[in-house]
């Protein structure tokens, strides 16, 4: 083992569109560097899946010349939810050739129908059809990889992690464990183990440290975590708040002080130091938002700035002088895209403004919709960049909910959480 004077802190965010790459020496990051991901997300059937081959290679190019200078020494990773890859521990080298499937894949429904429902519910979260274990157990019987004894399933924050230390470690931080589907500390969990043929990581609930790097000695690399748990950190979440974190997708989030607490529709989540969240998913956000800025730019030729911009008036909505489009039983169906393009067809000079003014309405109005304020919620805080940026939609739902707004002023709360990990030892 080798022992890094370093303060200096390497920061690795993997997230649906990009990684980002930023050092630190305090609890927040510094320059961020953006290296698009994206196009690296490959399709087979139901299955999409990045090439280990190809993150290898860009681990190379990005990542390995800041670790060569040196100056790093602690390496602290988040990952998007639900990419993972399975590899037989008979295998010797750290990174296998495997393929990490994402979260988008739809495999292995046989092996979901195969469990109780009492197992499901003993893997420390609702299983679901598209988690990564399922298509994972399906893929690793269909191509024999490894045998029933030595097949392992491990998280693309866990890849990351052994590229950098040059060795195989199985234990991950539980709000990454998460992200494969299903983990628990339960006798049942061992039954489930089983049903999928499949080993899965071993759970500490602390940002423990993985050991230092053979090919950086003096890099010490922590336990990954999930990004969507750094961003709440980064944005410092209270008992008394919730998160309206409104990016690529979009999902509502408190608290919990107990994991059985139930809230209906909602996901239960591990977070630090032994917590819990519960989170609603599914809400429409950026990749909606698109959709619309782009029949919106076609037709008045803005950008995406000034849509934006023209979704501030909230104060607007309740004026009969100003015309407001209702969006919420448009979708990305052709016949949506027929009855918006007619909206865009007319030719009332606020229209543009009407437009913007009516999806930050109408996105206001589907968020409050899942909010059941259970008497403790007094503030409202945003993350994520249209979290932060789409002024309409905030104004607007603090209104209907009747809630302050604490304003946060981050650019990247993910990248702000994990500066701060090292800050805050994490423990049960």
């Amino acid at each position: 083992m080798s022992i890094s004077n370093s303060k200096t802190k390497l920061l690795l965010d993997f997230g649906g569109t990009d990684l980002k790459i930023a050092t630190s020496q305090g609890n927040e990051p510094g320059s961020i560097k953006r290296v698009n991901v994206s196009t690296l997300l490959l399709k087979k059937a139901d299955v999409r899946f990045y090439e280990s081959r190809a993150l290898i290679s860009l681990f190379e190019e990005n990542i390995a010349p800041i670790l060569d200078s040196g100056d790093i020494g602690s390496v602290y990773i988040a990952t998007q939810m639900g990419c993972g890859y399975a590899y037989s521990e008979s295998e010797t080298e750290a990174v296998t050739d495997a393929e990490i499937l994402s979260w988008q894949s739809m495999s292995g429904e046989q092996q979901l129908k195969r469990l109780s429902l009492e197992m499901r519910h003993a893997a420390g979260n609702d299983l679901q059809f598209g988690s990564p274990i399922f298509t994972l157990s399906n893929l690793a019987q269909k191509y024999s990889i490894g045998n029933v004894g030595t097949r392992r399933v491990d998280t693309l924050g866990g890849l990351i992690a052994n590229w950098i230390l040059g060795y195989k470690t199985a234990i991950r931080h539980s709000t990454d464990a998460f992200s494969l589907g299903g983990y628990s500390s339960s006798s049942e969990f061992e039954r489930l183990e089983m049903c999928l043929e499949l080993k899965l990581p071993e759970v500490t609930l602390g940002v423990d440290s993985l050991g230092f790097s053979s090919r950086w000695p003096h890099a010490e690399v922590f336990a990954p975590v999930g990004d969507q748990q750094a961003s709440l950190l980064g944005i410092s979440l209270a008992s008394n708040e919730l998160a309206v974190n409104v990016g690529t997708g979009g999902q509502l989030v408190m608290l919990l002080d107990d994991e059985h607490s139930i809230i209906e529709d909602c996901q239960i989540r591990p977070y630090f130091g032994g917590n819990w969240i519960t989170t609603k998913t599914h809400l429409p956000a950026g990749r909606s938002v698109a959709y619309y800025y782009c029949l919106w730019r076609d037709r008045f030729d803005g950008d995406f700035s000034e849509f934006l911009a023209l979704s501030e008036g909230a104060e607007n909505f309740k004026s009969s002088r100003t015309l407001v489009i209702d969006f919420a039983k448009l979708s990305n169906t052709r016949k949506s895209k027929n009855a918006a393009e007619a909206l865009l067809s007319g030719k009332r000079e606020d229209l543009p403004r009407a437009l913007a003014l009516g999806m930050g309405r109408c996105y206001a109005e589907t968020y409050s919709k899942f909010f059941r304020n259970q008497g403790t919620i007094t503030r409202l805080v945003f993350a994520g960049g249209l979290g932060t940026g789409f002024l309409g939609f905030r104004r607007t739902l603090a209104d209907l909910l009747q809630l302050e707004v604490r304003e946060v002023n981050l650019e990247e709360t993910t990248m702000s959480g994990l500066a701060k990990l090292s800050d805050f030892n994490f423990r049960a």
